[in-house]
């Protein structure tokens, strides 16, 4: 198993950026000064950077650092699937991995379940998830259901009971869910995605874990049939004391946040939401970080259901995106001091500056930053 972007990357940084819409959108001349320090184009609207500020975000070019300062020797777990749903059973409330494919091939994780009570399930009316055992950000998910007339859906597309199977067969690496029913006062805000909590949670050098942010993220008609803030969908920020939810953020055409009093389709109003179970989800991933420090910063997926919330991933070195674009370093002490024992900034963010101070030195960006020490 390998992990990817583990050295700098300064040739594929370039492209990405000149390829870019968001450049053209905010004019080459703005954003160039910002890749020299590491930010990308989309980081710049995203994030509204100025000189003044650029020092309480983290530099997308050195994301790297990330994938080697952290969840050392633990990563494996986070990164696959299968290995993730092993180890974290009877330790969080999981979404299970019904059935595994490789290769087009079933392994069987338990008992019978195999293709046939699978499409059994599926003939039942039981709605499922396919989705890569590795990989995240939403991509390569499919979504399969009954139709009234007793067809196959897949991702909006009718197919045959036949077109199933030879579909299945053709995956390489993939696993079976059942898809979760989320609670109704999620489904009130958009109903035809399952809007999941994420939250980022890191372990201080005080050894205590400690929430960076949460959000709930709320799809809408673009981003189908996901809930990715990458993709289109709205990021909620929710308080990590009480559970309540605040302003909601959108990416307007320009890259740039687009601040939301209500859902744009649904018309529901986004703030004042108290996440159902939260004081049970919050208790829950504390207890696993305190339990297990080798887990020091993780991005937890969580449905909420009817019944409490299942975790359906944890993710190594995790797009802190939904929750800077509501809070950044400057505002957590602690998660910079993480920051800087891990060498994840550099330069005048390195040296704690926060948004207002003028930068006392030079950030390596594309040109090269050194590579990530070990941790001690």
């Amino acid at each position: 198993m390998r992990l990817r972007l583990v050295r700098p990357q300064p040739l594929a940084f370039l492209v990405k950026n000149l390829r870019s819409p968001v450049t053209y959108e905010q004019g080459l001349m703005k954003v160039l000064p910002f890749w020299l320090r590491g930010f990308g184009s989309e980081q710049v609207a995203l994030y509204e950077l100025t000189r003044a500020n650029r020092g309480a975000y983290l530099p997308d070019f050195l994301q790297y650092r990330i994938t080697l300062a952290t969840n050392r020797n633990v990563w494996p777990i986070l990164h696959d699937k299968l290995l993730f749903d092993a180890f974290m059973r009877g330790r969080l409330p999981l979404s299970p991995l019904l059935l595994a494919l490789s290769d087009g091939r079933p392994l069987q994780l338990g008992g019978d379940y195999g293709l046939e009570a699978w499409f059994a399930e599926i003939a039942a009316g039981q709605p499922f998830v396919v989705k890569p055992l590795q990989g995240g950000g939403g991509s390569g998910l499919s979504f399969v259901r009954l139709r009234e007339d007793g067809s196959v859906e897949r991702n909006g597309r009718v197919c045959s009971w036949a077109e199933l199977r030879d579909w299945v067969q053709g995956l390489a690496y993939h696993g079976v869910y059942r898809r979760e029913q989320q609670h109704p006062v999620l489904a009130e805000l958009y109903a035809p995605t399952t809007n999941t909590l994420r939250l980022h949670i890191f372990r201080s050098d005080a050894g205590t874990p400690e929430i960076l942010g949460a959000a709930l993220r709320v799809g809408v008609a673009r981003s189908l049939p996901v809930d990715n803030f990458n993709q289109g969908a709205l990021s909620i920020h929710v308080d990590p004391l009480t559970g309540v939810t605040g302003v909601g953020i959108a990416r307007g055409p320009d890259g740039r946040p687009v601040r939301l009093e209500r859902h744009p389709e649904s018309g529901r109003a986004l703030a004042g939401i108290a996440i159902p179970s939260w004081e049970a989800i919050r208790a829950a991933l504390l207890g696993f970080h305190e339990r297990l420090p080798a887990f020091d910063l993780v991005g937890w997926d969580v449905i909420v259901t009817e019944a409490g919330f299942v975790v359906i991933e944890g993710n190594h070195n995790p797009q802190l995106r939904t929750t800077l674009v509501h809070a950044n370093l400057a505002t957590s002490e602690a998660f910079r001091a993480f920051c800087q024992r891990r060498r994840l900034l550099s330069g005048a963010a390195g040296r704690g500056s926060t948004a207002g101070r003028r930068d006392r030195g030079r950030t390596p960006g594309p040109r090269g930053p050194r590579p990530a020490r070990p941790l001690p």
